[in-house]
């Protein structure tokens, strides 16, 4: 017999090896005949601990690996956008930054903030 498999977003990634992966399901009210949404929510085991938050997986079903953890994550589907390798935006900003200040150590966030640069919000 196969095992089951579902689809879902993760929506978090903080514990160890573990995800929560958030399916979601149309299904037909019996009397209105309205569709609703349902959602349930999956601990999942991600041994190499390589899924975030906002991307899709496929899990699968397993022998029981903890209390609530029944599932493994087998792939990821789609990478939420702005985790992975740096934008192009950013990697721009960085090379421009590296010019200015001769090092090659600044880092610059996935939406072009400068850590510990104050002066954009302060105003004066």
């Amino acid at each position: 017999m196969p095992r089951k498999t579902k689809t879902g977003i993760v929506v978090s990634d903080k514990m160890t090896k573990t995800i929560v992966v958030e399916v979601t399901r149309t299904k037909q009210h019996p009397l209105y005949k309205k569709f609703i949404r349902i959602k349930k929510r999956y601990m999942a085991h991600d041994e190499a601990q390589s899924a975030q938050i906002g991307d899709m997986v496929r899990i699968e079903e397993s022998r029981p690996l903890s209390r609530h953890k029944k599932w493994l994550m087998v792939e990821i589907v789609r990478q939420a956008p702005g985790h992975g390798p740096i934008t192009k935006n950013a990697a721009t900003m960085q090379a421009h930054l590296t010019q200015l200040s001769g090092e090659a150590d600044v880092t610059v966030g996935a939406d072009g903030a400068v850590p510990g640069d104050d002066k954009a919000g302060s105003g004066n």
